[in-house]
């Protein structure tokens, strides 16, 4: 079955692998959805939950903090609208999850070109 024919109301949430998180990532959980919670505005309780379910949460809250300081880098350098914050964090979240350039195409386009060309740059920095 192609990605276009599933419907995102027919998605279950998978089983809670993890009733309790250690304070520790919770912390790193709570840093990284202040960072993103204009972008991502996801609540609190939803972020842990999405974690006790992950079946690697350590290995989650990494890739999260990178996209996370990758935002802050590219948001810090200048002014930017809501708009194109919210179109780099979809292109870094695509570049992160393995999309290439030209799959992100749509969600650039709020962007100017040396945007574009800037925060792919810092999105390199963190590549892993």
């Amino acid at each position: 079955m192609s990605s276009e024919n599933i419907n995102p109301k027919d998605l279950k949430a998978g089983p809670v692998r993890h009733p309790s998180l250690s304070p520790v990532l919770a912390i790193r959980i709570e840093a990284v959805r202040a960072t993103l919670a204009e972008v991502c505005p996801i609540s609190r309780e939803e972020w842990l939950d999405g974690f006790q379910r992950d079946q690697h949460p350590e290995r989650e809250i990494m890739w999260w903090e990178r996209v996370a300081r990758c935002y802050t880098d590219f948001t810090a350098k200048e002014a930017l609208s809501l708009e194109q914050k919210q179109a780099a964090f979809k292109v870094m979240f695509g570049l992160f999850s393995g999309l290439q350039a030209k799959d992100i195409v749509a969600e650039a386009a709020a962007l100017s070109e040396s945007l574009i060309d800037e925060l792919l740059a810092i999105c390199s920095q963190y590549a892993q």
